[in-house]
């Protein structure tokens, strides 16, 4: 097709919206835009995304920085030119006023000047002791508050202690990552769409996980990197009747010993996850796997289960453990949040018995709380190394592998004050 033209934008500190119209010479029907963008003065990658409309907003870009951005378009024949264009974001703007205002011995009251386009806002404060003759005692903390607010309470505060309190502004901090259209070519294969509960977020090539010696090998899972560790992590899809016996062929070509369930078989009147183990002794048969149940424990928020499974062609076995959250819909709403800690040293305990082999985390549409639940555990590992928590770099990588991962600022606060 010919050049698209008119590119225009409009840029807040940490996006760039763009837009632009569609080719004069098309020549054929445009089925896709290609965006690409990176650092005016990078030399490095770009950034890649698609859109079928002719706009588009990036996020999660640095404040007063130059991009170079390029669009063009795509027909059945294949892709046009690049067009081109440089744009600069604006410097973030400052607070000019915070206030705090003591409201008794353990709460107070912090107010500040409302910042136009902000996600939310981070209070933190750090405190030493009141009396000189005491031992000095150090406590530190945070409260985040939505973008939309301007003031908000701070309780819980020791009222042996002096406090000194400040305030930083955050703006879009999510990273849009959108697949290509040569990345999903597992998933459009027409023996693989009944293997897809959701056809919205689907696995890239590149991070998927292959079953050992079969064609075809496809399920819906891919790789998440931990802190450190490659392949810390599979998020899947929550297994359908189906793709049941493909989940379990995963768990023995990885040799997992540890399952995160995070959803119930059934929510809002509609199965969200087939249940894949058996609920007596007895066991279950699926495919070549004979699964045991050994044990289960209800705990407050949620319920271990520990697994016999055997390969019946090998005769080979392995124990796997699964923690099933029970207190943490579909929603998002949590009702205890220190579930979540629980189970990932629990899990992470399990892990470390038998091998350190992936842990895999399920859900019913894997880019929701599985992708929540993985941030989280890999934040806790890198503030226990670098003293840290550094969401938007865990989140930021982990998009790249699994797009769609924690879609809303709503969800990216939620990771953080669960921690």
């Amino acid at each position: 097709p010919g050049v698209i033209s008119d590119l225009r934008g409009s840029m807040p500190p940490t996006e760039i919206t763009i837009a632009w119209n569609p080719p004069a010479i098309p020549n054929g029907i445009i089925t896709v835009y290609e965006i690409r963008y990176r650092e005016s003065t990078s030399t490095g990658p770009y950034n890649i995304t698609n859109t079928t409309n002719t706009y588009y907003s990036i996020v999660g870009l640095i404040p007063n920085t130059s991009y170079t951005i390029e669009v063009r378009a795509y027909t059945s024949t294949g892709p046009g030119e690049w067009t081109d264009k440089e744009y600069t974001t604006i410097e973030i703007p400052v607070i000019e006023t915070f206030f705090i205002t003591k409201l008794n011995s353990t709460a107070v009251k912090a107010e500040w000047s409302f910042v136009s386009g902000a996600s939310h806002y981070t209070v933190y404060y750090e405190s030493t002791s009141s009396s000189s003759r005491k031992k000095r005692q150090v406590e530190t903390g945070m409260r985040v508050f939505p973008g939309g607010t301007s003031e908000g309470l701070i309780g819980g505060l020791d009222p042996n202690l002096n406090y000194l309190f400040f305030i930083s502004t955050s703006f879009t901090v999510l990273e849009q990552v959108t697949q290509r259209p040569e990345e999903v070519t597992h998933n459009i294969a027409s023996q693989n769409k009944d293997k897809n509960r959701s056809k919205q977020f689907l696995p890239p090539d590149n991070y998927r996980v292959p079953l050992k010696g079969e064609h075809p090998d496809y399920i819906n899972a891919v790789f998440i990197n931990g802190y450190k560790e490659k392949k810390a992590f599979i998020i899947a899809e929550s297994p359908m009747f189906n793709t049941a016996r493909n989940f379990w062929k995963m768990i023995d070509d990885r040799n997992v010993t540890a399952i995160v369930m995070l959803c119930h078989e059934n929510e809002n009147n509609q199965e969200v996850c087939y249940q894949y183990w058996p609920s007596t002794p007895s066991g279950m048969i699926l495919g070549e796997y004979n699964i045991k149940l050994l044990s289960e424990e209800t705990h407050n928020g949620y319920i271990e289960r520990k697994f016999e499974v055997k390969q019946t062609n090998t005769g080979a076995t392995q124990s796997v453990t699964q923690y099933q959250i029970t207190n943490w819909d579909s929603t998002g709403k949590l009702t205890n949040p220190q579930t979540i800690l629980l189970v990932i040293e629990e899990m992470y305990r399990t892990q470390r018995k038998r091998g350190n082999t992936s842990i895999v985390v399920h859900c019913s549409d894997t880019v929701s709380r599985s992708a929540m639940f993985c941030a989280a555990a890999t934040t806790i590992n890198k503030c226990k190394t670098e003293g840290v928590i550094d969401v938007f770099q865990v989140l930021k990588s982990q998009r790249i592998q699994k797009p769609g991962s924690v879609q809303t600022v709503h969800k990216y606060i939620f990771v953080l004050t669960s921690l």
